[in-house]
């Protein structure tokens, strides 16, 4: 460091030599300093710094100026803000030098534009001109200024006339630079730039910003946190252009230096002078910066599908949120602004199919709930499973060993149970990186994030609470908004991301089938709105029913090892609906037991028992098989005409008009249908046998015409009308005349 700043200070003495000795050099060098894409090139020759630090080193306390690459890119920052009359928030570790950078952009103004006049603020009076304090801001301005070659300053400037207390004055142009303190910022005349420093310390911020704003067009706060205050607020409303001066930033030091200070001082103060944390002084945070900032950027194992967020906002100040995260690796991260749940909707399933997104979580309360129908009236369905997340879901059926307690009586919703599992995986990269790598934690457990300031600052922002009763909960946005923090649209949307399992749901064949109940405003649950549900079918009116044979169907499903898979349903053609009442997975039984179980499913409506059975092509049931079914009065039938592709699809779509409702006691079908994928580029079949049984019955309805849009079949009249051209389908016959006996409400609750 001596030696390097030995020979710049010779070379800058040469300089000044060279140039005063030359009246043509100092006007050409004048020249060069009047023009402001040159300033960086003016501070490396002729700008000197003071750091009383150095004399503990030997080195001298006046230093040549040279500029850090952070530093130059923040003065280009200033000036594009400035000339474009817009401000700023700066944000900065300790010994950034940002104010002696302020102090030179405006000194260069001063010396060189006509009229222009500066302003600067600060809490105290003496922090912005005190003769006897170093710190004060014109202090600074002085040492950079007084450290210049004569010839720099203006014509008739006079020091003890021109250089007064919190007032500089140029004689030639009638520039000035003006200082003022606490409740006085911003009350003066209008300015052409405004600098505020340490503005987390105001004690009336909000009146300071008030003020300026009728003040000057470039006003610039610069402060290092201090908590979640206003300053910390505004910073992070998103309203405002911020620059961020990180330790990192200083090419003079290095983990080295932070692993030392950082022993040396207490947490809170490393976290907020250095780390630029500003939730460092609150308490109960639910996921620690510091936990967060070991997470950016880390290269993890990453494999698998690809999985969505989605936090919906439309209109105001809030955005839509998208999130894409392959395995623990967060891949994509960005905000939208559309003011309906249409748009919204349609972008998501642009990005996502876009990316071979295989699921997407998404915020279903309030106007996500405007995203659900969107998404479920689209004509072409998204080629990706999606969830409707509720923060007041129910939580899981999860136990937690950190607790030793399953998680309803750990967790008051879904909504802190998915924060909480989030948190886990910070806390365990965290562990990871503090082990240097070494202990044997998966990367599967752990979670990389890309270096979002935004998306950072969100994660660290809720809270995490108690009940009464001790559970855990996470601070609600309407909370976080009278504490004056904006919503954290982009970590919600990684919390959604991380709560669908793409270990559960695979590469997924059933998208359209939904088992989420929902409950009208008081509470009490809708019926039939779900896929899977709750419903009753009164046997004895549907067997007056002269149909009934062929509206009820029933589909077994023989696996590679002859287990059997039985679906049991019934076609309300009136309804256009595919009612689910039962169905049973038997493994390893004769074929005896069998045709009783299935005899016993089927019995409540129809005498002669055909069931239509989806034949496996690579073992078909055998003869003897068949007889001894046939013996015990179950009759088997191939459907020649199933196709498993089209069939999927004709499935999906009756799912997402809900026209196949499930009998919620069946939760084989909602595992199965729930979990239903691929193995590469084939169908799994292998413990998915009710999948394809499924599949065979809709295919059954598209073959025999029962799927086509016939609007006079639809509902119930006194005397149905005959289709004049066509002859009524099979499930129906000309010679009926009336409809059965309560038809119309044979579904009951």
């Amino acid at each position: 460091m001596n030696k390097f700043y030995g020979k710049e200070g010779l070379r800058r003495t040469e300089l000044l030599i060279k140039v005063n000795e030359n009246k043509n050099l100092i006007a050409a060098t004048m020249e060069m300093c009047s023009q402001r894409e040159h300033i960086i090139d003016f501070m490396v020759d002729w700008c000197w710094t003071f750091d009383p630090r150095n004399a503990a080193l030997g080195l001298p306390t006046t230093l040549p100026w040279v500029p850090w690459p952070k530093q130059i890119e923040f003065i280009e920052w200033v000036y594009n803000r400035y000339l474009n009359r817009e401000g700023g928030f700066v944000e900065k570790a300790r010994d950034a030098g940002a104010t002696f950078l302020f102090c030179f952009i405006m000194l260069r103004e001063w010396r060189f534009s006509n009229g222009f006049s500066a302003g600067i603020g600060s809490n105290k009076l003496e922090n912005v001109d005190k003769r006897d304090n170093p710190k004060s801001i014109f202090s600074k301005l002085r040492t950079i200024m007084y450290n210049l070659p004569q010839f720099w300053f203006p014509i008739g400037y006079e020091r003890k006339r021109h250089d007064n207390v919190a007032n500089l004055i140029n004689p030639e142009n009638f520039a000035n630079i003006s200082g003022e303190d606490g409740d006085d910022i911003g009350r003066g005349d209008r300015r052409s730039m405004y600098f505020v420093d340490e503005a987390a310390s105001l004690e009336h911020p909000e009146g300071a910003m008030a003020a300026l704003s009728r003040t000057t067009d470039s006003c610039f706060y610069l402060s290092t946190p201090k908590g979640m205050n206003f300053y910390g607020r505004q910073r992070h409303s998103g309203k405002h252009k911020v620059f961020t001066f990180d330790w990192k930033s200083d090419p003079r030091i290095n983990e080295e230096w932070f692993a030392h200070f950082a022993a040396a001082n207490d947490p809170v103060i490393v976290a907020q002078e250095v780390l630029i944390d500003y939730n460092a002084s609150v308490e109960g945070i639910c996921i620690p910066k510091k936990w967060i900032n070991a997470s950016v950027n880390l290269e993890l194992n990453h494999t698998g599908g690809v999985v969505a967020g989605l936090d919906v906002a439309v209109g105001g100040k809030n955005k839509s949120a998208y999130v894409e995260r392959q395995g623990p690796t967060v891949i994509k991260c960005e905000t939208w602004n559309f003011d309906n749940t249409n748009e919204v909707a349609n972008r998501a399933v642009e990005a996502a199919e876009h990316s071979g997104v295989c699921a997407l979580g998404y915020d279903s309360v309030g106007v996500g709930e405007g995203v659900r129908g969107a998404l479920k009236a689209r004509e072409q369905q998204p080629k990706f499973r999606y969830y409707a997340l509720g923060g007041n879901d129910a939580v899981s059926d999860t136990h937690w060993d950190q607790f030793q307690k399953m998680a309803k009586e750990v967790f008051l919703n879904a909504r802190a149970e998915r924060w909480y599992k989030v948190r886990r995986r910070f806390e365990r990269t965290y562990q990871w990186i503090q082990s240097g790598r070494s202990l044997p934690i998966p990367h599967s457990e752990m979670i990389s994030i890309p270096n979002d300031p935004e998306l950072i600052q969100q994660l660290a922002s809720p809270l995490e609470m108690r009940t009464e009763s001790g559970k855990i909960k996470i601070e609600s946005k309407e909370h976080m908004l009278a504490r004056g923090i904006a919503s954290p649209d982009k970590a919600d949307a990684l919390v959604y991301a991380y709560a669908v399992d793409f270990e559960a749901i695979g590469d997924f064949l059933f998208y359209g089938f939904d088992y989420t109940p929902k409950y009208d405003k008081v509470g009490k649950r809708e019926k039939f709105r779900e896929c899977y549900t709750d419903f009753r079918i009164d046997w004895g009116i549907i067997n007056n029913d002269q149909h009934r044979r062929r509206n009820n169907i029933g589909s077994t499903y023989f696996d590679k090892g002859m287990g059997v898979n039985h679906i049991s349903a019934y076609w309300n053609p009136y309804k256009a609906k595919l009612y689910i009442y039962d169905a049973f997975v038997i493994e390893n039984r004769p074929p005896e037991y069998v045709a009783r179980q299935i005899k016993q499913s089927m019995s409540g409506c129809i005498k002669a028992r055909t069931i239509y059975c989806e034949e496996n092509p690579s073992r078909n049931p055998y003869d003897g098989v068949i007889k001894a079914y046939r013996k015990e009065g179950v009759l088997f039938a191939a459907n020649p005409r199933f196709d498993p592709i089209s069939s999927i699809y004709v499935t999906n779509q009756m799912f997402v008009k809900r026209q196949i409702i499930v009998h919620e006691k069946l939760d084989e079908c909602k595992r199965q249908f729930s979990l239903w994928g691929k193995d590469g580029m084939a169908i799994r079949s292998q413990g998915f046998g009710l999948c394809i049984a499924l599949c065979n019955i809709v295919n059954l309805l598209k073959e025999q015409g029962e799927l086509e849009e016939h609007p006079h079949d639809r509902g119930y009249t006194a005397t149905p009308p005959k289709r004049p051209d066509e002859q009524r389908p099979a499930f129906q016959e000309s010679n009926v005349k009336k409809k059965p006996i309560g038809m119309g409400d044979m579904f009951g609750d």
